[in-house]
């Protein structure tokens, strides 16, 4: 059996793994099959050749009819996996270009819809780890209440947190809306009171629906950018090195987050920076500014 796996694995398709149905890792390693290999073979055996759950005989002509190696193999099998009916996804799947496996399978697959939760894992190095997500304002807000954050930005969670559960020092004044942009469509829609299916983005990164807009705005407690009031320029040329606050705020209309491409932080938490290097001759004008995290801005 060992002899037959070996020759046939340059072939890489659903038969060669008949011959590996009822070994072992162990026997496998023997016969010179690294570990990594050895996973792959016995997960797709168990699936093709063990478990004869609905539909394999349908799976395994599919796969001999398109000759899919067994990396390919293992693609299908992750995507069947997140099918509420893996078994006749997989059957859709083997019969499907390896090309197009994506789209196809795309189109069988729920998404999980996002929940609001908070989970605590403990290390055996003794390095625990609390986690929380959440779309809902509280979370950022607690975040910019913590000591140091104000002063420190994100990096200064850790300390902040410790101090505070420490009892150290307490909470400052939430922050609610640290600061939104009201495109002048999305105003009108306020206006006539049509809240309910408006979200906007303020730039602590959370989103707020219309109605929450209007409660937070009539409590006081949050700044929104309908006209820019401020006494300054919105192009300094070569006039000024560093951006205007103006400018800062006229950007956040349209650079809500890090403008790296898989970077997603929240504008609070951006510098602003030239599209065209102030040293190789950039002007300090609206459309010569990049918002960029500390991290990307190098």
């Amino acid at each position: 059996m060992t002899t037959s796996l070996i020759d046939d694995y340059k072939r890489h398709n659903v038969d060669s793994l008949k011959s590996v149905r009822g070994m072992t890792r162990t026997q496998l390693w023997d016969a010179g099959i690294n570990n990594i290999d050895a996973s792959l073979f016995l997960r797709l055996a168990k699936v093709y050749w063990e478990s004869g759950h609905a539909r394999i005989d349908e799976a395994r002509a599919a796969a001999r009819a398109r000759n899919h190696g067994l990396r390919v193999l293992e693609k299908i099998e992750n995507l069947a996996q997140k099918s509420d009916r893996p078994n006749d996804l997989r059957v859709i799947l083997c019969g499907t270009l390896e090309g197009e496996l994506e789209k196809v399978a795309a189109k069988h697959i729920t998404k999980p819809t996002p929940v609001n939760e908070a989970s605590v894992a403990f290390g055996k190095d003794g390095r625990n780890r609390l986690i929380v997500r959440s779309d809902e304002g509280w979370l950022m807000d607690f975040i910019n209440s913590l000591p140091g954050v104000d002063d420190g930005g994100l990096e200064a969670v850790y300390e902040g947190l410790k101090q505070h559960a420490r009892g150290k020092m307490g909470l400052a004044a939430p922050r609610k809306m640290l600061h939104i942009i009201v495109p002048l469509p999305v105003m009108a829609q306020l206006i006539q009171g049509n809240t309910e299916d408006i979200k906007v983005r303020a730039l602590d990164g959370t989103w707020r629906t219309g109605e929450e807009i209007m409660a937070e705005l009539l409590e006081g407690i949050g700044l929104a950018t309908f006209v820019n009031a401020r006494n300054e320029p919105v192009k300094q040329y070569r006039l000024q090195r560093y951006f205007s606050a103006a400018q800062k705020e006229l950007a956040a209309a349209v650079q809500h987050v890090c403008q790296d491409p898989e970077c997603h932080r929240p504008f609070n938490l951006l510098q602003a920076d030239h599209l065209v290097a102030w040293s190789k001759g950039g002007e300090t004008n609206i459309d010569n500014i990049l918002m960029l995290c500390e991290y990307h801005n190098m």
